[in-house]
């Protein structure tokens, strides 16, 4: 999933970061087993596979 969000997001201008959760318990308690997880904001995109459409969407409705 990283290696495609490389790709896609900066030439679109859109900023994003990796989030380990091992350093956060609350995150490791909500995501446990679904890594990795795609989040926007407070939505969550996709999860354990890249969903390019689901990005897509995302990005439309908040851009």
């Amino acid at each position: 999933m990283q290696e495609k969000l490389e790709k896609i997001l900066p030439p679109q201008g859109i900023s994003w970061h990796l989030i380990d959760i091992d350093d956060d318990p609350e995150l490791k308690h909500r995501y446990g087993a679904r890594l990795p997880v795609l989040v926007g904001g407070n939505k969550e995109i996709c999860e354990l596979v890249f969903d390019s459409e689901a990005l897509e969407s995302f990005i439309s409705d908040n851009s």
